[in-house]
């Protein structure tokens, strides 16, 4: 079938995945330690990726603590969490972005690629770069690069990832706040 059920009538997209993303304040000092909240209207895996004010952007969650990014419908997941064995701290004055992607699969989202056995945290990079090389499906060059840094076997790890299609469903929300 393409695309089409019954008759030629054209089959209804999935819908999208809710998302509701929130901080704790709007405005926070260099220094500060924020909480941000995430919750979905339907079971997804959540991906938090934050960008600073000089465009660079890393993934928050999942993260090496903190690697099971199931969020459960209609639930509120806090981060970091009150037990968590690290802080997130604001480095730079400027506008940070907080964007969330919650899948319908486990998997990553296109171009993430994780290695915590190497990182606590997985870096994008350059943000407009970064969503660039997604949209012009060249990932490839990510992927080597990671690849490089990871050695051999997490090149084996990450083979073919760069292939993938994207989730049938999934939601975005993004939110803005102002460091000082």
């Amino acid at each position: 079938m393409n695309g089409q059920e019954n008759g030629g009538t054209p089959a209804a997209a999935p819908p999208d995945i809710e998302l509701l993303l929130r901080s704790d304040r709007t405005i926070y000092a260099v220094g500060d330690a924020p909480a941000y909240y995430a919750r979905s209207g339907a079971d997804c895996y959540l991906t938090l990726i934050n960008v600073d004010p000089d465009r660079s952007a890393v993934v928050l969650f999942p993260n090496e603590f903190e690697q099971d990014n199931r969020l459960l419908a209609d639930r509120e997941l806090k981060l970091p969490k009150a037990n968590a064995p690290y802080r997130l701290r604001l480095a730079k004055a400027g506008r940070e972005r907080l964007i969330g992607i919650c899948t319908e699969a486990p998997r990553p989202p296109l171009g993430i690629f994780h290695d915590f056995e190497r990182t606590r945290f997985t870096l994008l990079g350059d943000w407009d770069r970064f969503q660039a090389s997604v949209a012009n499906g060249q990932m490839q060059e990510f992927a080597d690069a990671r690849s490089r840094r990871v050695g051999e076997s997490g090149r084996r790890r990450h083979e073919g990832q760069e292939r993938r299609a994207l989730p049938d469903r999934q939601g975005r929300a993004e939110i803005t706040y102002e460091v000082r």
